[in-house]
């Protein structure tokens, strides 16, 4: 299903870069949804997928429980690509790359 339109600019983001316009007023906050918690460990993984898990998933501390399920797909597709690089489709890379840049993992 394809997606309409850009992503909502959040209202930090909106806040320090402001209009370009001058006779815009300053962007007001509205409640915006944040999901708390900490990233959920699935209880059956592989021990490469478990070793990457705590390498990577476990220290990004930004990331919610939201983000458990792009990260165990993450997880996944990064051990996918450790045990046959050659033969991981440029599709499957692409998805890999995404999902890293999603998940803010290239700051680790």
């Amino acid at each position: 299903m394809a997606i309409r339109g850009r992503k909502p600019t959040p209202f930090a983001l909106r806040l320090i870069t402001g209009s370009h316009l001058r006779d815009r007023p300053p962007p007001q906050q509205r409640s915006e949804p944040r999901p708390g918690g900490s990233v959920e460990r699935p209880k059956k993984m592989s021990k490469t997928a478990a070793a990457l898990w705590d390498q990577y998933i476990s220290r990004a501390s930004w990331l919610t429980w939201a983000d458990s399920p792009k990260a165990l797909m993450w997880v996944n597709l990064q051990v996918e690509f450790l045990k046959a690089s050659g033969k991981m489709g440029a599709s499957r890379i692409a998805q890999l790359r995404a999902l890293g840049s999603e998940l803010a993992l290239g700051s680790l």
